[in-house]
């Protein structure tokens, strides 16, 4: 993933690796990206744009986190896990983005 100006300029890569990537989120305002990079699933990462190094947002085993999506004010991540380990076991967490507090689940299924 790369991200580029306008004029179709290179300004920074979002993702320098060659990852499956899952769930593109743009932050409100457009300053930071989420997105789930691993194979199938891997962890949730926050790159701030256009040319900022990524930092892992979760840590668990895989198959792990996916489908990162911002809360509007852009405070808070809201995301999937998965568990397939015996039986599909899938959870929707809110985390704060600033990493400032833990996870908080608000479904399980």
């Amino acid at each position: 993933m790369i991200w580029i100006d306008r004029a179709g300029a290179r300004l920074g890569a979002a993702n320098d690796e060659t990852l499956e990537v899952d769930g593109l989120a743009l932050a409100p305002g457009g300053r930071r990206l989420a997105y789930a990079a691993g194979s199938p699933f891997g962890d949730i990462w926050i790159q701030t744009l256009p040319a900022g190094e990524p930092s892992r947002f979760t840590f668990g085993p895989e198959p792990g986190w996916s489908t990162p999506l911002w809360s509007p004010d852009g405070t808070d991540l809201v995301y999937a896990t998965y568990d397939l380990s015996g039986y599909p076991a899938y959870e929707i967490r809110r985390r704060p983005a600033d990493r400032s507090g833990g996870e908080t689940t608000l479904l399980r299924a």
